[in-house]
C-alpha cells in the first residue's frame, strides 16, 4: 500500500472510494464525517481516545492557578484550560526512527 496524502476529509473519502467501490460517495462522506465527529465528542466529553498502531489521544486538565495581580496586590484565580496531548505508539516510533 503506498502513503497517501490527507490533507483534507475529502481527500480521504476519495481514498476510500478507490477503496471500497460498494459503497456511494455519499455514504463514505457520512462515515468519514461521524468517525470525526465521534472522536470530537469523545474529546469533548474527556475520553481518551487510543487507535492501536498510531497512538493515544487525550486531554489533561491542569490544576487552576493563584496569581497576585502586582498592580492591585490582589490574589487573582487563573482557571488553566484543557490541552490536547498526542502519545505515539511504540510500534509506530519503532517504525519512525528505522
Amino acid at each position: 500500500m503506498t502513503p497517501q496524502k490527507f490533507k483534507r476529509k475529502q481527500d480521504i473519502v476519495k481514498w476510500l472510494k478507490l477503496k471500497c467501490n460498494d459503497f456511494t460517495d455519499y455514504q463514505l462522506k457520512q462515515a468519514v464525517e461521524a468517525f470525526f465527529k465521534n472522536i470530537s465528542t469523545a474529546l469533548i466529553v474527556g475520553h481518551k481516545i487510543e487507535i492501536r498502531g498510531l497512538g493515544t489521544i487525550l486531554v489533561k486538565t491542569k490544576e487552576k492557578k493563584m496569581v497576585r495581580n502586582p498592580k492591585t496586590n490582589q490574589q487573582v484565580e487563573i482557571k488553566r484550560p484543557k490541552r490536547l496531548y498526542f502519545r505515539v505508539s511504540k510500534s509506530l516510533l519503532r517504525s519512525l526512527n528505522s
